[in-house]
């Protein structure tokens, strides 16, 4: 199903292949997609959850959009240091 973690591994692992193609719009499409459903399935804190976020911020830093990545990466280091 669209949930199962095994579907939402190969989600992730396109973002990863489009990440690597330089197709930035469409990985960050699919990460984003992945995580909203971690979040709702797996919760925000979940170490799934939390890489997926860190391969949205990747991807952002690719991009030149510091100021977006900065602030997911304070967010997940604000996550990271609670649990």
């Amino acid at each position: 199903g669209a949930e199962h973690p095994n579907t939402l591994s190969a989600l992730g692992a396109l973002g990863n292949a489009f990440a690597a193609q330089e197709k930035f719009d469409d990985a960050l499409a699919t990460y984003r997609d992945v995580r909203t459903i971690q979040q709702r399935v797996l919760g925000a804190e979940h170490p799934n959850t939390l890489g997926t976020t860190m391969n949205i911020a990747g991807t952002l830093l690719r991009q030149c959009k510091l100021q977006e990545a900065e602030l997911l990466l304070r967010d997940l280091l604000g996550v990271q240091q609670r649990v």
